[in-house]
């Protein structure tokens, strides 16, 4: 694991992450520059599996820093080598899989729990069929059903893909689909505040003792 230095930051909040995000192999450093704001925003942790070293680049780094409106420079930002070791390894929390699965569950009825590790896939495959599989839970935002096909151009985030996958589906960007989450994920925690604190104050007296 490597942490970028550029996302190190003297002035971090105080405020301890109950939520993570992981970023699967985005190749747009705006999309990765927004999720940062977005978590930053929200409060909550954030992870980037990059395999394609886009936070390496000086200018894609430029990129990401400009809309991230701060929050890269302010907050640190863990750089993953190895995203399946990195999985296997978390136990703070459930894995919570975004994906277009039909066991999945929307976003409006899905339960979320504290420390969980919410993981947003690549712009056009979304998240590995391994990732999915292994995740503890699966959830998706619904949205009303049409035909969208993404037309070509020559100014995508990868020019040498025709298509998106699932391509006439309706599907939204994956830094909007972050925040919509995040927000959702901020509604849960202020309607069960009063239960993890208590849990949380119970925990600790057993400590104490």
């Amino acid at each position: 694991m490597n942490m970028n230095n550029q996302g190190m930051d003297v002035r971090e909040s105080a405020r301890q992450p109950q939520a993570h995000f992981l970023l699967d192999d985005l190749q747009s450093p705006i999309n990765i520059g927004k999720c940062a704001r977005v978590a930053e925003a929200f409060g909550m942790g954030l992870y980037i599996h990059d395999p394609r070293k886009i936070t390496r680049n000086s200018e894609a780094l430029q990129t990401i820093g400009d809309f991230s409106c701060g929050a890269w420079e302010r907050r640190k930002n863990l750089v993953l080598d190895d995203i399946h070791g990195f999985i296997k390894n978390y136990k703070k929390g459930r894995l919570v899989a975004t994906c277009l699965r039909e066991d999945a569950v929307r976003l409006h009825d899905f339960e979320f729990a504290e420390n969980d590790l919410i993981l947003f896939g690549n712009e056009y495959d979304g998240l590995s069929r391994e990732i999915v599989e292994n995740a503890d839970a699966k959830v998706y935002i619904a949205l009303p059903k049409a035909y969208l096909p993404k037309p070509h151009t020559p100014r995508s985030i990868d020019s040498s893909r025709a298509m998106v996958n699932r391509n006439g589906v309706p599907s939204l960007n994956v830094a909007v689909a972050a925040g919509i989450v995040a927000y959702a994920f901020s509604c849960w925690l202020e309607k069960n505040r009063y239960a993890l604190e208590s849990n949380a104050h119970e925990g600790a007296q057993v400590a104490a003792y």
